[in-house]
């Protein structure tokens, strides 16, 4: 004797359906590739263009915080950029300086002159690090100026 089956023998396509879709009616998640209905399609189309001017509304309020913050932090990053030219150009100066000091290095007679010298240009060349430390704080202070391996 067979065991009893909750489907018929005969393939009732509407039996078949009202198991597949459940007693809800809605279509089970088993089944991707059956299509959506119009009416869901419809109903989804519609929820979608209600909540579009919503959605539009607070993208502009946020494009409108965005370009206010933008505009108060401009007179900030202007001065900050003066700043930071003021320095490369100190820099600018200091590195032909360190160039000059190490063209008169072969210059120099004797051990007292040569070693006077070195300490200058390494003077000079821990200003230059130090102007270029306060250059890239300028830039954003990332952290990229702390910690600079010494150059010996």
């Amino acid at each position: 004797m067979k065991p009893f089956s909750a489907a018929p023998p005969f393939g009732c396509a509407l039996f078949q359906r009202f198991h597949r879709e459940g007693q809800t009616g809605e279509s089970r998640s088993s089944e991707p590739d059956r299509p959506a209905r119009p009416e869901q399609k419809i109903f989804a189309h519609r929820k979608q263009i209600s909540e579009s001017p919503k959605a539009v509304e607070e993208l502009r309020n946020e494009l409108q915080n965005l370009q206010k913050a933008h505009e108060e932090k401009m007179p900030h990053n202007q001065e900050l950029t003066k700043q930071r030219r003021a320095f490369e150009g100190e820099r600018g100066h200091d590195a032909y300086q360190a160039l000059q000091l190490k063209d008169q290095l072969m210059a120099v007679k004797t051990n007292k002159e040569y070693t006077a010298m070195l300490h200058e240009i390494h003077a000079a060349e821990e200003q230059i690090r130090h102007q270029e430390d306060k250059i890239l704080e300028i830039h954003g202070g990332n952290g990229i100026a702390r910690g600079r391996p010494e150059i010996g």
